[in-house]
């Protein structure tokens, strides 16, 4: 597998269901390894605290049929989205475990060799209770 260097830029958004909190936005840097092997793209970068999860390596698997985000640090998991589906994931923090129901709506992916974007959108339960939607954008520059 062949590794380069990246420049990784990433937004999120949730969109809450309770009538308190309206929506959080967080956005991000980070440099990173971006490789490709057998059709799907890998992207590989250390959470900071912005995120809370420092100590925490991220990773993307991306192809056409779905995008995987795993997590291995202070925070454990591995989230699959496919669009159309639901899928369950257990969310390992240092206070405990989540279950995480994860149901994507849509996946928008022009990552190709030179790096691109991909974008999710999905619902999201915590312990079989929606809690709302969350979208996240990641750009991929190759530097």
């Amino acid at each position: 597998m062949k590794k380069g260097n990246c420049v990784i830029s990433i937004k999120g958004m949730q969109t809450y269901c309770d009538e308190l909190t309206d929506s959080t936005d967080v956005k991000m840097m980070a440099e990173g390894d971006f490789s490709e092997s057998d059709g799907k793209y890998f992207v590989v970068y250390d959470e900071t605290e912005a995120t809370g999860m420092e100590g925490t390596k991220t990773t993307l698997e991306i192809c056409d049929e779905y995008v995987s985000l795993t997590r291995e640090g202070k925070v454990e998991t591995t989230l699959l989205f496919i669009k159309g589906r639901q899928t369950t994931s257990y969310y390992d923090t240092p206070f405990g475990t989540i279950v995480m129901g994860i149901s994507t709506d849509d996946i928008a992916n022009s990552v190709d060799a030179n790096g691109g974007n991909v974008s999710v959108k999905y619902g999201i339960s915590l312990n079989n209770v929606f809690t709302g939607t969350n979208t996240f954008d990641v750009n991929i520059r190759k530097i």
